[in-house]
């Protein structure tokens, strides 16, 4: 594991942790969840590249439209990709065991 955070506090996380109950999502507020990683993906139309055809954009951007969308910058390209990978869904950096119980969003939503 990596060095805590300075002022980090275990008792204090332990304390403020314990204020929030795990409960299930209410039916009316439960959404699905799709994460696209293209490797080395770019949206140029947000470079306005002047003679860029945009319309090979029109699909994603409608799909962005009616979503919840956001950026995502890494420090990782090409074969790294697995490190940005592992973190979106586990928020570990280091590489684990993962065949038992695991804090993730896949374990999190297979349950």
């Amino acid at each position: 594991m990596g060095k805590s955070p300075e002022g980090y506090d275990p008792n204090q996380a332990r304390e403020v942790l314990s204020f929030y109950k795990d409960t299930d999502i209410p039916e009316d507020k439960q959404i699905n969840i799709i994460a696209i990683m293209r490797e080395a993906y770019m949206d140029f139309t947000q470079l306005e590249i002047e003679g860029l055809k945009e319309d090979c954009y029109n699909l994603y951007h409608s799909l962005e439209e009616e979503s919840c969308t956001g950026d995502l910058l890494t420090n990782a390209a090409y074969g790294f990709t697995v490190f940005t990978e592992r973190n979106f869904l586990t928020g570990d950096t280091y590489l684990k065991n993962y065949r038992g119980n695991t804090n993730s969003y896949p374990w999190y939503f297979r349950s």
